[in-house]
């Protein structure tokens, strides 16, 4: 088992994951390949809107035809 970042070829098998996730919060509720594939190529240089975020990553691991995701956040102490 390897564990890399994201790859584009990866994301069918993430957004039925996340879709069945977000269904079992909010019946009916989904979101298309084209939103989750956005917000995953997101400029990972740009601002963390939570002041405690110093660093975000979205890696995965593929076992067999299977796709396992964890989405990372590092946090800091903050500002001061």
């Amino acid at each position: 088992m390897r564990v890399r970042p994201v790859e584009r070829a990866h994301l069918p098998q993430l957004l039925e994951l996340v879709n069945v996730h977000l269904a079992a919060v909010v019946r009916g509720w989904t979101i298309t390949y084209s939103c989750l594939a956005e917000t995953l190529e997101q400029d990972h240089t740009e601002c963390v809107t939570d002041p405690l975020v110093e660093e975000h990553a979205t890696l995965c691991t593929v076992e067999g035809h299977r796709v396992l995701v964890v989405h990372l956040l590092c946090y800091g102490t903050g500002p001061g």
